[in-house]
């Protein structure tokens, strides 16, 4: 069911697959929002959330769950239980870190967690193996893990705005990346393994090249944006 307000939805919870809280609705989706199990999509942007509704880990049907522009400070380990989302929107909240457990989302395809207050990122981000978009921009990363390299279906990786000073080698070893995008670092030179590949869409101005790098850059990648 499609279009339908909270009061709707709840004559007939089980049958609801798809569901957009408003405001409004806030107050009463917190205490009867966990009638949803059989929820596939839910979008609770912009609410003033400070934490995710725990009953929400239970709806083992949810393939879309989008929390952006909440205050959400933490992701607690019980989001390993969603494993049929393939798409994770937490950006602009408060969050600092993700937990081990995202390794159980296996079927995602999308995660952004930009805008928000992230310094590192688990290991286990690398098993996510079938993510095809990875939205990490606005955070504080002062470098990224090894595993990204592990990510072997990821398409887009956008790092913007962050406070990196290098990338790793092994994002070279992603052979269907097609967009990468890392304005706005520290970044002084690329490794060589990322510049052999073929990317169409590589974004690298606001960093801190020399007049050498810029050159080596553009012998590899003619094309890229510095």
């Amino acid at each position: 069911m499609y279009n339908l307000n909270l009061r709707e939805a709840l004559e007939t919870p089980l049958q609801v697959k798809n569901l957009c809280i408003d405001t409004g609705e806030l107050k009463e989706f917190l205490n009867s929002g966990f009638l949803f199990t059989n929820l596939q999509e839910l979008i609770l942007q912009d609410l003033g959330l400070v934490e995710i509704p725990g009953f929400i880990f239970d709806f083992c049907h949810l393939q879309i769950l989008d929390l952006a522009f909440n205050n959400i400070k933490s992701v607690p380990s019980e989001i390993g239980k969603l494993v049929n989302l393939y798409a994770l929107n937490l950006c602009s909240n408060q969050i600092a870190f993700l937990p081990g457990s995202i390794e159980s989302l296996i079927q995602l395809k999308t995660l952004d967690i930009s805008d928000n207050k992230v310094n590192d990122l688990p290991e286990e981000i690398g098993k996510l193996v079938l993510l095809e978009n990875l939205v990490l921009s606005g955070n504080l990363l002062k470098k990224l893990i090894s595993q990204i390299g592990e990510l072997s279906k990821l398409g887009s990786l956008y790092v913007n705005k962050n406070s990196l000073k290098e990338l790793p080698k092994e994002i070279g070893y992603l052979k269907e990346l097609v967009e990468l995008q890392v304005v706005d670092n520290e970044l002084t030179d690329i490794p060589e393994e990322i510049l052999q590949l073929d990317i169409p869409i590589l974004w690298l101005d606001e960093n801190l090249f020399s007049p050498d790098v810029k050159n080596k850059i553009k012998l590899y990648q003619p094309d890229a944006q510095l």
